[in-house]
């Protein structure tokens, strides 16, 4: 089952997956990628990444020579923000869009061919607001200009998620692209929150689901709520810094049991440190399994969080120095429960 679309889909023939990414949402080794394409090729998925050829890597590799050469030039250059220097995040931003922009481009060619070959009447596809999906709108538009591209919520939205929040003007849905951001020609938004963002953001033909497939499994949950049961879910980039945060907490109540629920296709080695740790214990159950049975959840910006919120789990919104939470959770006069880092526990209300 598709984690996001679940239901939405039918057939696994109407599935196009990419197992090699742009290095921002999933790395994987050789051997993972061997084994993950032949079992999606014996479930009938479509993989773009067969589609890849040697000329693309040659392309990948030219522009990764041209773009050292920029970072080479820019990356001692001083930067300030409201009198505050951020000349350390704009050179750490630009090493790492070498690298992605790189990878975007070797991946282009695949997306072009498989478009080309089967033209859909319309692409579904996610995540439409990051490099990646940007990539996969421009690559449509040039392929497949007849298909209807319809871009997927795939997480949580905010306005302070600034992939998300774009200025009017900023995006576009027409070629060529080259001083504006490529849109989807719709986007499917999960509530009417979300698409307002969305809507002010430039995006055409905003619409909000009638089902929101993800949360589907939802409904089949009926929570236990087991009192000093904790759960602790990680992000895909917040692991080490919320349970850094956590820690003293997790260590002074030695009446709770701590249950850490690591992201999938995160890197946890940092984990071997915490397997030791007294009323800890990492586990390896589903979301669906853990929800079923905790009294409280702690998350970052995590769509847990509001799945949680949903079955009436009391759910503590973690904040991590220097780092903006984009949880939707805190937006607005809901009456949030926030742990500030500085000091590493300072809270108010709770939810719900």
């Amino acid at each position: 089952v598709e984690t996001k679309y679940r239901t939405f889909i039918k057939y696994p023939e109407e599935i196009a997956v990419m197992v090699l990414a742009d290095g921002m949402h999933q790395n994987i080794s050789l051997r993972q990628y061997r084994r993950f394409s032949q079992k999606l090729k014996a479930q009938k998925f479509s993989l773009i990444d067969e589609y890849l050829r040697p000329s693309d890597v040659r392309q990948g590799l030219v522009w990764w020579l041209k773009l050292w050469v920029i970072f080479a030039r820019r990356r001692d250059e001083k930067r300030t923000f409201m009198g505050i220097d951020v000349s350390g995040y704009f050179r750490r931003e630009l090493r790492f869009s070498v690298s992605r922009i790189m990878r975007l481009l070797v991946l282009k060619g695949a997306v072009h061919r498989f478009l080309t070959r089967c033209r859909p009447l319309e692409l579904y596809y996610y995540p439409v607001e990051y490099p990646l999906g940007r990539m996969v709108s421009w690559v449509c538009a040039l392929a497949s200009p007849e298909t209807q591209k319809v871009g997927f919520q795939m997480s949580t939205v905010s306005p302070r998620r600034l992939e998300q929040f774009m200025a009017p003007g900023e995006g576009s849905t027409c070629l060529p692209f080259l001083r504006q951001s490529p849109l989807p020609d719709r986007m499917l938004a999960e509530d009417e929150r979300a698409a307002s963002i969305y809507r002010f953001s430039g995006y055409h033909g905003v619409e909000v689901m009638s089902r929101v497939y993800r949360y589907e499994y939802l409904s089949k949950i009926r929570p236990e709520k087991r009192e000093n049961l904790s759960l602790v879910v990680l992000g895909l980039h917040d692991g080490p810094l919320l349970l850094n945060v956590l820690s003293d907490k997790i260590r002074q109540e030695s009446d709770i049991s701590w249950l850490v629920k690591p992201h999938p296709r995160a890197a946890n080695n940092f984990l071997d440190d915490w397997k030791a740790v007294s009323g800890v214990t990492i586990s390896s159950q589903s979301i669906e399994e853990l929800l079923a049975t905790v009294s409280e959840v702690y998350v970052t910006y995590s769509s847990v969080g509001l799945e949680a919120k949903t079955l009436g789990i009391r759910v503590h919104v973690v904040d991590v120095p220097g780092h903006v939470n984009t949880s939707p959770l805190i937006d607005g006069d809901r009456g949030s429960f926030r742990i500030e880092g500085d000091d590493h526990l300072a809270s108010n209300a709770s939810f719900p």
